[in-house]
């Protein structure tokens, strides 16, 4: 099921919910489009970080792009996305 979820609704929007609400989007390397394929297999490949004790995670912290090892195998970047919605969402709003 989660599986399904986060693929699918990086298919169709670049964002799960908590990406949306930390205004980040799943684009394709170039910047373009997440497509189909690359969604799922950024989620397929997300949890062999975990087994490799994190060193998947690590290599953000390490690389000028950021990007980590299950960005690298889909051809994907996050970026930041922000927008009024997304600042709406997180009540950044300007009657503070």
């Amino acid at each position: 099921e989660t599986v399904v979820y986060v693929a699918g609704s990086l298919a169709a929007t670049g964002q799960t919910i908590g990406k949306a609400i930390l205004g980040l989007l799943v684009v394709d390397a170039e910047g373009d489009r997440l497509r189909g394929r690359q969604a799922a297999l950024r989620t397929l490949v997300f949890p062999i970080n975990f087994v490799l004790f994190g060193v998947g995670f690590l290599l953000g912290l390490v690389r000028r792009d950021r990007r980590e090892f299950h960005d690298l195998v889909a051809h994907t970047a996050v970026i930041y996305a922000w927008d009024a919605k997304t600042a709406q969402l997180r009540g950044d709003d300007e009657r503070v």
